[in-house]
């Protein structure tokens, strides 16, 4: 799965879960894993466009 599909799918995951429950109610998992598909998405796209890593510390 490319990278904007993964980041849109976990979007919509965290969207769905929002919809049957309060905020405070997500699951932290959820929040995690969207993160996780947000940076590797944004690796993936500074790497094309020749860019360093946004993640160095």
């Amino acid at each position: 799965m490319s990278g904007s599909s993964e980041l849109v799918r976990q979007a919509r995951l965290l969207a769905a879960a929002r919809a049957d429950s309060d905020a405070e109610a997500l699951p932290a998992d959820r929040f995690d894993a969207l993160w996780e598909a947000e940076r590797r998405f944004i690796e993936v796209a500074r790497a094309e466009l020749g860019l360093p890593s946004a993640f160095v510390p």
